[in-house]
């Protein structure tokens, strides 16, 4: 049996699914973070491991072999696709292996018409804008976390935490609710607030991250919650983060004409485009997804705003398959049933 995977390797985990050549999932893996930039090259190949092998287990075909790869990354624009690539086949053992940026299973899986033009925004752990069409690839934000990445997971988290260091030496108006929440995620004593110091930057194994990116955005989870129920502090952040993404829909709609993406002068097309929102902030009725709506509900040039209908893992063995000249196989995959 030939087995095809796709691998979704991000900032603070990694997941791979595995499919059979007519489009049936077999096992799906999750590791932690496999963007060797900022989380180093041994624990990326560890969690590229993990997620595979446990994929392997929950398919019940360890001895077959992959005959073919897809990786989507947010790392290949500074290492380069086959720079990716050979880390990958160097770690699986598999020849066969394709990597390319983390928005190609976003927009493979963001409406029945494949590869149709569209803007696509990640929010995750980073963030990042993209308009592609045909062969225009027009990029926004996503400078990674030093200085740019605003919207995401990270840049909340960081936030949060700036707005708890102000609270407890009193430079803004205390929110207990808020800060009372942050502290308890990361294990420290509102008596002793200045070990958050040490809980938010330094790895250790308490599930929230074995990197400084990936522990400062695991508060969002929390930031999420007390946004949803109403915490006015909450709902500030995230509207901050809305006017982020849409600084960056904006911005590509600016340039939506361009053939060459490090052109950075305007040439707008006058297209309308449909906005596809995927990463783990964007859920159907997120703090997030419902203020980027809002935000762009007058935006005559937004055709319509949806969510990916599967997991970018799905979508990028989808395009494993897709370019092993499987396309039936790809779109039975792109309907099966996650797990």
């Amino acid at each position: 049996m030939k087995i095809y995977a796709g691998f979704d390797s991000g900032g603070t985990s990694t997941r791979c699914l595995l499919a059979d050549e007519q489009g049936h999932i077999l096992g799906v893996g999750k590791g932690g973070p496999s963007n060797f930039l900022f989380c180093g090259r041994e624990l990326a190949a560890a969690s590229i491991k993990d997620s595979l092998n446990e994929a392997f287990r929950a398919s019940g075909c360890a001895e077959a072999e992959i005959s073919g790869m897809f990786i989507a990354s947010a790392a290949v624009e500074v290492f380069g696709g086959e720079d990716h690539a050979g880390f990958f086949r160097e770690v699986t053992g598999c020849p066969y292996v394709e990597c390319d940026s983390d928005i190609f299973p976003v927009w493979f899986g963001g409406g029945k018409s494949r590869f149709a033009p569209a803007i696509c925004t990640i929010a995750g752990t980073g963030a990042v804008t993209y308009l592609l069409s045909g062969s225009r690839f027009v990029k926004s934000s996503g400078w990674g976390p030093l200085f740019g990445d605003e919207g995401s997971g990270y840049d909340i988290g960081q936030k949060a935490l700036k707005l708890c260091s102000c609270m407890s030496d009193l430079r803004k108006p205390m929110d207990p609710e808020f800060y009372g929440a942050v502290l308890k995620h990361y294990q420290v004593d509102e008596d002793h607030p200045r070990r958050l110091l040490r809980a938010a930057g330094q790895p250790r194994e308490d599930g929230l991250g074995q990197d400084y990116r990936s522990r400062a955005a695991s508060v969002t989870r929390v930031v999420d919650q007390l946004a949803v129920q109403g915490n006015a502090s909450a709902r500030r952040l995230f509207d901050e983060a809305a006017e982020d993404v849409v600084r960056s829909v904006e911005a590509v709609i600016r340039r939506s004409g361009q053939e060459d993406p490090y052109d950075y002068h305007e040439k707008d097309s006058g297209e309308t485009f449909n906005l596809v929102l995927s990463g783990g902030l964007f859920r159907p009725e997120s703090p997030l997804t419902l203020a980027v709506k809002e935000k762009l509900a007058g935006n005559t040039r937004i055709a319509d705003i949806t969510l990916p209908r599967v997991p970018a893992v799905q979508s990028a063995a989808a395009i494993a398959l897709f370019r092993a000249s499987r396309q039936e196989a790809a779109e039975r995959l792109m309907e099966e049933a996650y797990e």
